[in-house]
């Protein structure tokens, strides 16, 4: 995976578990002048390497970061106006979900209507709505920011976001010089602005506009970012950015939010698989391969053969479809780090104990944490039949975004399917599930 510099992750963060932006009335203060050193060689500003270390130390506990941003400027990706509302939130595993939800005008004709852009990347798989085409482009399992990044940018998605803030690790500070320059207002907030370089090594690893840092405006208030000036390599004073990230109406908050951010599939379009290097066949295959048109919800269609499984529980046991033959079968894909997974959780625990002749499975798809899936579910109250690496039927399961729930009827097909939690879970399961035993 590519480093990425963090500047932006550093500045973006927050301590404070909610609030709005910050009115600030005062007048911009004169920035404290760097320091020279007695060689001549340039070094960052004591002052303004106080106002980095302060807000990395609040982005270690900031797990929700939601905004809308201007972006303008040649590299900006649209030749007019480019709009966009962006959610960003942290999984429980590590890393950041993101939707991008933009108005793009292509043209400068002042008649020329905007292109509607959503883009979404929800911890598994990222989602982009074609239009044009009537598809759905589907990216599942990226591994790593470098692709859900690449994604992002075929769709016209990337440029919002400030992808520094997604960042694991910070760039090795040695090769970063921070000044500070005159304080300014954005958006009626007093903002300090840092002028940041990087310089060494690690700066051949970025983007040749990233690689020159540019201009970070932070909230002096809340050290929240609003707005980010691209420069090009080697600028000089007075060159103008190549690309403004202009950000207004943030939010942020110190837990998730539990956002959503499955793209649904709408009717009459298509979903279409992103190209790929091919990756290691899985320990544990599916062994039929159903090839089931998706619904609206983007899983099997109703009536669709159920792919067969021969998988084993959090005890070993093994687990197989073809052994719960002639039972009904709920099915919860699902995983630690999913906030609506474990919301969904406690609703299908009533289904379990309500419906005996029922068998549940909780089918858990991230490898990574199997070790963590038997406490989460003690910890939600939760005793059905926990099943490890359901990962490897994932695909033909057509799940792409979790929690993904199915029912499976005593036949041995799709009775019914559901993505995302809603408060009427429990009742929407409850009324399919009297119909199919009545029968």
């Amino acid at each position: 995976m590519r480093t990425f510099i963090t500047v932006a992750a550093i500045l973006a963060a927050s301590a404070a578990a909610t609030c709005v932006h910050a009115q600030d009335t005062a007048k911009p203060a004169a920035a404290p002048k760097a320091a020279q050193p007695a060689s001549g060689k340039a070094v960052s500003d004591p002052a303004a390497q106080a106002i980095l270390k302060q807000a990395f130390d609040a982005m270690k506990v900031t797990k929700f970061w939601k905004y809308n941003a201007v972006v303008e400027g040649p590299q900006s990706g649209a030749a007019g106006e480019y709009k966009a509302e962006v959610i960003l939130e942290r999984a429980d595993a590590g890393g950041w979900k993101a939707l991008v939800d933009a108005d793009v005008k292509l043209s400068k004709s002042e008649t020329a209507k905007p292109k509607k852009i959503v883009v979404a990347y929800d911890g598994a798989s990222a989602r982009s709505i074609r239009d044009t085409d009537k598809q759905v482009g589907e990216l599942s399992d990226p591994a790593d920011l470098g692709e859900v990044m690449a994604f992002f940018a075929k769709e016209r998605a990337a440029t919002p976001i400030v992808w520094e803030l997604l960042a694991d690790k910070p760039l090795d500070e040695k090769g970063l010089i921070v000044k500070a320059e005159t304080s300014v207002e954005v958006d009626s907030v007093l903002c300090d602005v840092l002028l940041v370089e990087f310089k060494g090594e690690k700066a051949k690893d970025l983007d040749p506009v990233d690689a020159a840092g540019g201009r970070y405006f932070i909230g002096q208030k809340d050290h929240m970012l609003r707005k980010v000036e691209r420069l090009r390599p080697n600028a000089k004073a007075g060159d103008k950015p190549v690309k403004t990230v202009t950000l207004t109406g943030i939010e942020f908050a110190e837990q998730p939010r539990g956002a959503n951010f499955a793209v649904q599939v709408p009717k009459g379009y298509t979903v279409k698989p992103e190209a790929r290097k091919a990756k290691p066949k899985p320990i544990e295959k599916a062994k039929e391969v159903v090839k089931a048109k998706p619904t609206g919800n983007g899983l099997l269609e109703d009536g669709a053969v159920a792919p067969a499984f021969d998988l084993k529980d959090d005890k070993g046991a093994k687990v197989s479809l073809a052994g719960l033959k002639g039972k009904i079968v709920v099915l919860d894909f699902w995983a630690t780090w999913c906030g609506p997974c474990k919301m969904a959780m406690p609703a299908l625990q009533k289904l379990h104990e309500k419906y005996k002749d029922v068998t549940f499975l909780g089918m858990h798809t991230d490898s990574r944490t199997d070790d963590k899936a038997p406490g989460v579910m003690k910890d939600l109250g939760c005793n059905y039949t926990l099943v490890l690496g359901a990962g490897a039927i994932q695909a033909q399961y057509k799940v792409s975004g979790i929690p993904a729930l199915y029912i499976i009827g005593a036949d041995g097909k799709v009775a019914f399917s559901h993505v995302g939690f809603t408060p009427t879970l429990e009742k929407d399961f409850s009324e399919k599930l009297d119909a199919m035993l009545k029968k």
